[in-house]
């Protein structure tokens, strides 16, 4: 998470109007929704949400070769 969603989260403060947070995937497997689970102290699941993705950037995938940087054509 960023800075400011991590401090809204750990104080239960204030609010945002989005949040970031870094998720690492297979870059060959792209979804256009997670499902986040809200865990408590205790490591209990308080809750769960779909979130849309929304992706800043998407590099070029060779569909033959399946490396980043260019494509088949």
């Amino acid at each position: 998470m960023d800075s400011m969603t991590t401090h809204v989260y750990k104080s239960g403060t204030g609010r945002t109007e989005f949040a970031r947070v870094l998720i690492e995937m297979d870059a060959k497997k792209g979804k256009d929704s997670i499902e986040l689970q809200y865990i408590d102290c205790m490591q209990q699941v308080r809750g769960t949400k779909i979130v849309k993705v929304e992706y800043d950037w998407k590099p070029k995938v060779c569909s033959y070769c399946h490396v980043f940087g260019h494509d088949f054509e």
